[in-house]
């Protein structure tokens, strides 16, 4: 019984904050809040279910319109990220130390985040981010991407500029000398900060560089034959001249000599 009427006496508390807060609509309750969660309003909707053992995100969760979403899910059991419809009502979202190695394919896509200001993916399992997660990333305040395991080969590269570009833009990326690659073995522990294309082993770049030599190699065969074949040409039409010279003289002394 006791249980119950704190679970009322929150309930009233909660709404009555939501109530005061705003005149907006709000599906904002106790039910809506994910079990062992806290919810609650400042200046966004404030989703707190860090530390939870969590390992996935919640399908629902509560909305208040108005009120942009602030989604604390650090320090759980996540390993990938699958978009959810509140993705789209979202402003901050923390997902660092968790075990992510993994994204949903266009997952982070501007359609899916439209109002992403702030994201948190420090300290998981993430090797590479897809390119197309770049214009998100322009589009962020703040964000964390240090303390994960990155390969640095040729999908490393966008990365790499985003973080130049990003300091001049005045995106605070946090940490960014502990963003390092952990493979090859021979950049480990490297900062990205401190890379260039020309440290990158890249198949596309070297494939690209092996038809562009193909083309030329190629292109100079063809020259070389071409040109082979004019100056044969030349050499046989003097032949030819020379031969017709040699037949006509022969052929004038000839009838000269004859009575």
């Amino acid at each position: 019984m006791a249980n119950e009427l704190t679970v009322m006496a929150a309930s009233i508390g909660l709404l009555l904050l939501v109530h005061n807060a705003d005149s907006s609509t709000c599906d904002f309750n106790m039910t809506s809040c994910p079990q062992s969660c806290k919810c609650y309003l400042s200046e966004l909707l404030v989703i707190d279910c860090a530390q939870r053992e969590m390992t996935a995100l919640p399908d629902v969760l509560p909305t208040c319109q108005g009120y942009k979403l602030h989604l604390m899910f650090s320090q759980n059991r996540l390993k990938t990220i699958t978009f959810k419809s509140y993705f789209r009502e979202t402003s901050v979202m923390d997902v660092g130390f968790n075990e992510i190695s993994s994204l949903d394919e266009n997952v982070f896509s501007r359609q899916h985040f439209p109002e992403l200001t702030s994201l948190r993916l420090d300290n998981n399992e993430l090797t590479t981010l897809p390119r197309h997660t770049k214009k998100v990333f322009e589009s962020l305040r703040v964000a964390t991407i240090h303390n994960n395991p990155w390969v640095c080969d040729c999908n490393i590269e966008w990365i790499m500029e985003w973080i130049s570009e990003g300091h001049k833009n005045g995106i605070t990326i946090e940490h960014s000398s502990n963003i390092t690659c952990d493979v090859p073995q021979e950049l480990k522990n490297t900062p990205l900060t401190e890379l260039s294309e020309h440290n990158i082993k890249c198949h596309e770049r070297s494939n690209s560089k092996l038809w562009v030599a193909l083309g030329v190699t190629a292109a100079c065969v063809a020259y070389l034959s071409v040109t082979s074949v004019f100056a044969f040409c030349i050499v046989l039409r003097r032949r030819e001249k020379i031969t017709g010279t040699t037949s006509g003289n022969e052929f004038s002394t000839t009838f000269d000599s004859s009575p």
